[in-house]
């Protein structure tokens, strides 16, 4: 089990903008100017839970309020698996708050699907250099992928694989890797069903 101290809405907006590579001045613009430079700077350095801004942030990172609000930061998945100039997303995300999360072994994980939001050590580096083998990741269950997102799928013979979810043709969808050592999954061709979504890393966490 796992556990982090608690976001305020300043660190959250804080760690999106970064996440995704983004100065004030351009997390301004992409509000259309709703929320100005001083504000964002002053509302990265509050302990508040809310704000009349929050929406129009919200909106400007492409996740819902909810997610923003929520004391769970989550970095969107989409940054997790991508580079963004010299920032090391990852490292990043080893500040996520999840309160009490189970750990879960790659057998356990092979051989049920998990619910809710839980921890396991992927296996393998097909998600390298961002995810290597080894590497404890956060996954919901509970969420729907959008395309860039890390997700968990399972094939037709019942192994699980931690891929990148993209969009195919006549409404089928691949799950990439990043290591070009490991092939690309389809939706139809390999029998796939998403069994969860990755929404955080770990780095340097203790454990409790």
């Amino acid at each position: 089990m796992f556990s982090v101290r608690p976001m305020s809405l300043g660190s959250n907006i804080r760690r999106h903008r970064q996440g995704l590579g983004l100065t004030l001045e351009q997390l301004s613009e992409l509000t259309g100017n709703a929320v100005d430079v001083g504000t964002i700077s002053a509302l990265e350095k509050r302990e508040s839970k809310r704000s009349q801004f929050a929406p129009h942030l919200a909106k400007a990172f492409r996740i819902s309020l909810e997610d923003l609000l929520d004391d769970c930061f989550n970095i969107p998945a989409t940054s997790l698996l991508s580079s963004v100039g010299d920032t090391d997303v990852a490292h990043q995300a080893s500040q996520l708050k999840f309160d009490t999360v189970p750990s879960l072994s790659w057998e356990h994980v092979m051989n049920e699907d998990p619910k809710g939001t839980f921890s396991a050590a992927v296996p393998d580096d097909a998600m390298a250099p961002r995810v290597r083998a080894g590497t404890e990741c956060f996954f919901k269950t509970d969420i729907t992928p959008r395309p860039g997102a890390g997700v968990l799928v399972r094939d037709s013979s019942g192994a699980v694989y931690l891929r990148e979810y993209r969009e195919a043709a006549a409404g089928a969808w691949e799950a990439h890797a990043t290591n070009p050592a490991y092939r690309t999954l389809h939706s139809v061709t390999d029998g796939l069903r998403v069994i969860a979504v990755l929404r955080g890393v770990m780095r340097g966490w203790e454990e409790i």
